[in-house]
């Protein structure tokens, strides 16, 4: 268990943060991660700036913020989530605390996914009481954004009892689409919100591409 934690300005191309291996688990209470960063320059892909969490591992995060971070491909590469990403079967719980000001953004021809938060294939995601704002999508080449927030690959599971995502986005500049300002729920995953707060959110084609859903796709 960490407590009272405060980690800055990591580096990585995997995660600037923390990274929970397979089969793990970690608790973080009342902590912070800011200003960290993932970011690749050729072909690979930039994983989740904040905190990364392999297949089958677990992760509890209570009362702890999540600022200021980024996952950003220069090359051809795919970024995926600003802040947290769960791997395959992944586990991840958080309690309170916020994810803000977070961004996934790619520079050449593939795809920026999720500005705060990319659940894997038969992984889940429990979120109480939790606010995500201002984070972004931005797909600056020819590749798509997808949700200015949240993503929930095929057979992923979310669950969100209140809290709120605010002033999200979802950005192409180039020939592809935007997609979901808030949140993208892929093909047979599955996503509850209850007393949830959706607002100001945007997705936003400035290319050729199209525009889909400002919140929920």
């Amino acid at each position: 268990q960490l407590e009272g934690v405060h980690l800055v300005g990591g580096y990585d191309r995997y995660c600037g943060g923390m990274v929970l291996y397979a089969n793990s688990t970690a608790k973080v209470v009342n902590s912070t991660i800011t200003n960290c960063s993932a970011t690749t320059m050729g072909s690979g892909n930039a994983f989740a700036s904040a905190v990364h969490i392999d297949s089958d591992a677990s992760a509890a995060l209570t009362g702890t913020t999540i600022a200021r971070c980024s996952a950003t491909a220069q090359g051809d590469g795919q970024a995926w989530s600003g802040a947290i990403f769960a791997d395959d079967r992944a586990t991840l719980t958080i309690d309170g605390g916020a994810i803000t000001d977070c961004s996934a953004t790619t520079m050449g021809s593939e795809n920026a996914c999720a500005g705060a938060m990319c659940i894997d294939p038969d992984a889940s995601a429990t979120l109480t009481g939790t606010t995500i704002a201002r984070c972004s999508a931005t797909a600056q080449g020819d590749g798509q954004a997808w949700s200015g927030a949240i993503f929930a690959d095929d057979r992923a599971t979310l669950t969100i009892d209140g809290g709120a995502i605010t002033d999200c986005s979802a950005t192409t500049m180039g020939t592809d689409n935007a997609l979901a300002g808030a949140m993208r729920i892929d093909p047979d995953a599955s996503a509850t919100l209850t007393g949830t707060t959706i607002a100001r959110c945007s997705a936003t084609a400035q290319g050729n591409g199209q525009a889909y859903s400002g919140a929920i796709f």
